[in-house]
C-alpha cells in the first residue's frame, strides 16, 4: 500500500518545487527505487497507472514512487476511476509513495479533491503576499549564494516590480544576480543592468505616462524598450494587457472592492500588479478604457492585414490614447 501526497494551489512555482522535493527525498531514502511519472495532459492511459501500482519494482528496492500530474484535467468518469485506484492502493506507505500534483488549471474541485483532502497528506501552495514574497527572495539569494549575497530594500522592491511578482522569472533573475554579484549587497543599479524583467517595469511607466497625458515621455519610454531589443508587437501586446488589467480592476472597484489583496484573488493577478493597477486606475474612466480597447483592436487588425508598420501604428496608438 502507498502513502499519498497531494500538492496543489495557485502558486505553480512552489507546487513544482514541493513535488520535486518529495521526489528527491523518496529517491535518496530508497536508492534504486523506480519512479513512474504520468501526466494526465499527455496521452493518459489509466491501465498504465494500474500496472505501475501492481508491478515493476526494482531488484534493488521493494518500494516505488508514482507521480500523477494534473488529474483534474481528466473528465469526471476518469477522475472517478483514479479515485477507485487510489482508494484500493492507499494506506501506510509500505509499498512507496504516490504524489498527486496539480500544476495548472483547471482548479481542483469535486469528488477527487474531496477524496485527496481526506486521504492524502495535503500541501496547498498559494500566491505569496508582498511580505512573504520579499522574505522568500531574501532566503533564496542567501541559499543560492551560500549566504554571500544579500539585497537592498529598494532593489528588492524593484525586482518584484519588474517581474510583476512572477516567481519563475524571479528565480531566473536571482540565479543571474548570484553569478554576477558573487558576494555583497545587490542594489537597484545592478538589477537594472542585468535583469530582463525591466521590460515589464517599462510598460508600467509607459502606461503611467499615457494616463498622465505625457505623450512625449510615453514615446521616449517606448523607444527605450525598442532600444533594448523588444519587438513592437510584444510592446503593443504588453500595453494592451495592462489596459485589460485596468478594466478588470475597474470592474472590481465599481462593485465596491478596493482592497488590492482581494482584487488580486478575484482577477487572478499578483498583489503587486493589483496595487499598481489600482493606483493607475485614477487616470482613466470606464469610457476611456472601452475606447482604448476598440482602438487597440482596430490597430491590431490593420497591422496584421495591411501595409501598416507596427512601429508607426504603435506611435499612433500612444498618441491617440
Amino acid at each position: 500500500m502507498f502513502m499519498i501526497c497531494f500538492i496543489y494551489g495557485e502558486n505553480n512555482f512552489l507546487a513544482q518545487r514541493k513535488y520535486q522535493k518529495y521526489r528527491n527525498v523518496f529517491t535518496s531514502r530508497n536508492p534504486g527505487a523506480p519512479v513512474d511519472v504520468f501526466d494526465c495532459d499527455e496521452n493518459f492511459d489509466l491501465q498504465c497507472v494500474q500496472r505501475s501500482l501492481q508491478s515493476g519494482y526494482s531488484l534493488f528496492s521493494q518500494k516505488k514512487c508514482i507521480i500523477l500530474k494534473n488529474p483534474f484535467t481528466l473528465n469526471i468518469l476518469n477522475q472517478k476511476k483514479i479515485i477507485e485506484l487510489l482508494e484500493a492502493n492507499s494506506n501506510n506507505g509500505s509499498d512507496g509513495l504516490i504524489i498527486v500534483t496539480e500544476l495548472r488549471v483547471p482548479k481542483p474541485k469535486g469528488r477527487l479533491l474531496n477524496f485527496l483532502k481526506k486521504n492524502a497528506k495535503n500541501e496547498k501552495v498559494d500566491v505569496l503576499d508582498q511580505r512573504n514574497l520579499k522574505n522568500w527572495i531574501i532566503r533564496e539569494l542567501e541559499k543560492q549564494s551560500d549566504k554571500k549575497t544579500t539585497i537592498l530594500p529598494d532593489a528588492l522592491e524593484y525586482l518584484i516590480g519588474i517581474t510583476q511578482g512572477n516567481m519563475w522569472m524571479i528565480d531566473s533573475e536571482i540565479k543571474k544576480l548570484v553569478n554576477y554579484q558573487g558576494k555583497g549587497s545587490v542594489d537597484k543599479n545592478g538589477i537594472e543592468k542585468l535583469c530582463h524583467g525591466k521590460v515589464n517595469a517599462g510598460i508600467f511607466e509607459l502606461v503611467d505616462a499615457i494616463g498622465n497625458n505625457n505623450r512625449a515621455r510615453a514615446i521616449a519610454l517606448k523607444n527605450n524598450l525598442l532600444a533594448q531589443g523588444e519587438n513592437e508587437f510584444y510592446i503593443f501586446s504588453m500595453i494592451v494587457s495592462q489596459f485589460r488589467n485596468l478594466i478588470k480592476v475597474g470592474e472590481c472597484v465599481l462593485k465596491g472592492v478596493n482592497d488590492p489583496n482581494r482584487i488580486s484573488k478575484l482577477c487572478t493577478m499578483h498583489p503587486f500588479v493589483a496595487r499598481k493597477t489600482l493606483a493607475q486606475l485614477r487616470n482613466y474612466n470606464k469610457r476611456q478604457l472601452k475606447d482604448i480597447f476598440s482602438l487597440a483592436s482596430e490597430i491590431d487588425i490593420k497591422a496584421k492585414t495591411s501595409d501598416v508598420e507596427m512601429s508607426e501604428a504603435l506611435d499612433y496608438f500612444i498618441v491617440k490614447i
